[in-house]
């Protein structure tokens, strides 16, 4: 995927334009990226351009969310490059603090898309559903293994990545 290798940048405050034009191309990429995660698609431009912008706009919440300790936006940089399950490792940061960085940065994915109409039937709750309480057991296991998951994922790849 092209799109992991592009350079990640995380300097949104600079005033140098070429800095600047890096930091949009990274986070362009690092919004298709999500996307393509939590909705297996391609984002649209308009989604990706909001996504820069949001950033850009919140650039200080977005900086003090990288500080938590849990996971910095270089850390979140490398493992993008490192293709590992960000969903997992969401899960289990959640817990651990719900503003850290990777959740604001899914949140965000999640709000551009909610008033999409695109993207109406991923949020649509009007479905008929013949085996409810099955799909809710299997979804609390499936929550449970994320977690796992993702605990396993902050464990081994963390501790590889240098602050």
């Amino acid at each position: 995927m092209n799109l992991i290798n592009k350079k990640m940048t995380h300097s949104i405050s600079s005033s140098d334009p070429s800095e600047l034009s890096k930091t949009e191309e990274s986070l362009e990429a690092e919004a298709q990226f999500l996307h393509q995660l939590l909705f297996q698609t391609h984002a649209k431009k308009q989604i990706t351009s909001n996504y820069i912008k949001v950033h850009q706009i919140h650039a200080v919440s977005m900086a003090e969310a990288s500080e938590n300790n849990l996971l910095t936006q270089k850390k979140l940089s490398s493992l993008l490059k490192m293709n590992v399950d960000l969903i997992a490792l969401e899960a289990f940061l959640r817990l651990k603090n719900s503003k850290n960085i990777l959740t604001k940065k899914i949140h965000i994915l999640f709000y551009l898309t909610e008033v999409d109409p695109d993207y109406s039937l991923f949020y649509s709750n009007h479905r008929n559903e013949k085996f409810v309480l099955i799909k809710l057991v299997f979804q609390t296991f499936h929550s449970i293994f994320k977690i796992t998951k993702g605990f396993w994922i902050y464990k081994k790849n963390l501790n590889k990545i240098k602050k």
